[in-house]
């Protein structure tokens, strides 16, 4: 004969750990927002280090495409220091599409 039916749930490992910290949160809430506000900083310091903007139009197009040849006789004649260039990297680019944004 066999004992009593096991009536307890398994959890899943993730919701193990989601438990725990959430046990922790509640009893030590000052050691949690030092690990919170520690883990934010390090986030902005990875973000400053790495994050890299590039400013140059140069830096944003093939130099040997025709539109830098274009944009080079565009900008000796109109000069490019009011201009903005928006940059949008697409794996499948619309033609339609891109032309609905220009108008």
């Amino acid at each position: 004969m066999s004992g009593p039916p096991d009536n307890k749930v398994r959890t899943a490992v993730p919701a193990r750990i989601a438990g725990w910290l959430a046990a922790l949160a509640c009893a030590r809430p000052r050691l949690m927002l030092w690990f919170v506000l520690s883990l934010a900083c390090a986030a902005v310091g990875y973000t400053v280090t790495t994050l890299k903007l590039t400013t140059s139009h140069s830096g944003l197009t093939p130099q040997q495409s025709q539109f830098a040849r274009n944009w080079e006789q565009y900008s000796d004649a109109f000069g490019a220091d009011s201009d903005v260039l928006i940059v949008i990297e697409s794996a499948s680019p619309n033609p339609n599409l891109i032309r609905a944004v220009i108008d």
